[in-house]
């Protein structure tokens, strides 16, 4: 190798590193750097039947899905959850504000 290539080689290398470092995040299925869109999980989440898609706010953030809503059932809420999870490139779900809705019959 030429001293010119060898210049070439080492310009290159801070480039190449300076890419994979701002690429941040990672997903566990190992396709390499990607961020889970909060469309991907509106629609996992709509293609469930047990879950009212409707009343249900997705927000993303790299890899971790955010739930917010209200929901008539626990059983509606463990399958939003599940349906979020089932996107690839999900590692995490926080559904602290997906809640069950509590009626009060008078």
């Amino acid at each position: 190798m030429n001293m010119r290539g060898m210049v070439k080689g080492m310009l290159a290398l801070p480039l190449i590193l300076a890419v994979v470092a701002c690429s941040p995040y990672y997903t566990r299925d190992g396709y390499g750097y990607r961020q889970v869109s909060s469309v991907e999980v509106e629609r996992a989440i709509a293609a469930n039947p047990h879950v009212e898609s409707h009343s249900i706010r997705v927000r993303t953030e790299g890899n971790v899905v955010y739930l917010s809503g209200e929901l008539d059932s626990e059983h509606m809420r463990e399958e939003a959850i599940r349906a979020a999870y089932s996107v690839p490139g999900v590692d995490r779900v926080v559904a602290d504000d997906l809640v069950v809705e509590r009626y009060s019959y008078r």
